[in-house]
């Protein structure tokens, strides 16, 4: 760039040196003639600052001027040179990212979140999904009146994990109700000891368990003795026939008629209604998970002596979380979120660690 800028400068030199000698000659040549007094010049006396005692060639004058000329023009055109070189040159290239295969995100770029939790987001407000009655210690009420427990805190700590708050949706009366009622979008999720069956499958996303429970039976003593004998028990319990207790619209009212087809469900509206039959011997036993079992031994000092519990240990209860079937991203977001859950607790544990038992009467 610098020899193309110095050019214009070189070039007038040369030009001025050639006029200088053609001026030269000319003024070698005048010499011989005389020396006449030129409109313009100073004369001898002439006081008048820069005056010269030697008359004026007009040629010179006229060199001069022209030499002026060129300067300026050189230098007029040096500069329009140098600015046009200046907008010729190349646009720097950005520096390349610090982090190769991330692209970095402009800050007006849109939100990119998906329409199921944005919809959440946007609310401010996580709805979970339980049932009216409480489940310890899964959900209940406790002594300050607020909702504890396993499924209470895990609510809590996802909505705190959205970055918005909770709020419990405890309108439905039975579980099947919690799948109906978030399949028609009245609650975000169901966090309600949800057991995963076929047939909600069908309404609404499970997510992974978060808990495992083996299936259990309580079985009257007295009411057993008469249908079988103790060596005969185990053939009893697989081809199991009486009349046997199950909360209504539960999923063990599901499972008693797919592994004991030949057993007679009696509904109850409540747990205790079904655990009160059982000691009473209007049922020949009542069927749930093991944790509900323990807890009935746990809470009733005459259990042991009236009931006798029995664990399938090859039956298997699943507890989930369910969404809406079209909203598949928050599901796969909450089996993320339940990856750093501790999910092979046993029951015992879970008595322990989110609710105590009250003793029965």
């Amino acid at each position: 760039m610098l020899e193309f800028t110095l050019f214009p400068f070189y070039s007038v030199s040369v030009v001025e040196g050639q006029i200088l000698t053609f001026y030269n000659k000319i003024n070698y040549k005048n010499q011989s003639c005389p020396r006449s007094m030129y409109a313009g010049s100073y004369d001898r006396g002439s006081t008048k600052k820069g005056g010269n005692c030697m008359p004026t060639c007009p040629t010179k004058t006229a060199f001069r001027r022209a030499k002026r000329v060129l300067v300026a023009g050189g230098f007029v055109l040096a500069v329009a040179l140098c600015a046009a070189m200046v907008c010729a040159a190349p646009t720097p290239k950005p520096p390349p990212d610090p982090t190769p295969g991330v692209s970095i995100v402009p800050a007006t770029a849109p939100d990119l979140r998906a329409p199921d939790i944005q919809t959440i987001l946007d609310r401010g407000e996580l709805i979970v999904a339980m049932t009216a009655g409480d489940q310890p210690p899964f959900y209940y009420v406790g002594p300050d009146g607020q909702l504890a427990g396993l499924d209470a805190t895990l609510a809590r700590d996802i909505a705190s994990r959205l970055g918005v708050k909770v709020s419990f949706n405890r309108s439905p009366k039975s579980f099947n109700e919690v799948v109906e009622l978030v399949a028609q979008g009245g609650a975000d999720v169901a966090i309600s000891k949800l057991s995963r069956t076929l047939v909600r499958a069908q309404m609404v996303r499970f997510t992974k368990p978060y808990v495992t429970f083996r299936h259990a039976m309580l079985f009257n003593r007295l009411r057993l003795a008469q249908h079988t004998s103790e060596e005969a028990l185990p053939q009893l319990l697989r081809g199991l026939k009486g009349h046997v207790g199950v909360i209504g619209q539960s999923s063990y009212e599901g499972f008693l008629g797919q592994y004991f087809p030949s057993a007679t469900a009696v509904s109850f509206k409540t747990w205790d209604e079904a655990v009160a039959a059982v000691f009473a011997g209007k049922v020949l036993a009542v069927y749930r998970d093991e944790l509900e079992i323990q807890k009935i031994n746990q809470s009733r000092k005459d259990a042991s002596l009236t009931l006798k519990p029995v664990i399938y240990k090859d039956m298997k209860d699943y507890i989930a979380m369910a969404v809406a079937w079209n909203r598949p991203h928050l599901a796969a977001w909450l089996d993320i979120y339940l990856d750093s859950f501790t999910t092979d607790q046993r029951a015992t544990d879970i008595i322990r660690t989110y609710g105590p038992t009250k003793e029965k009467p």
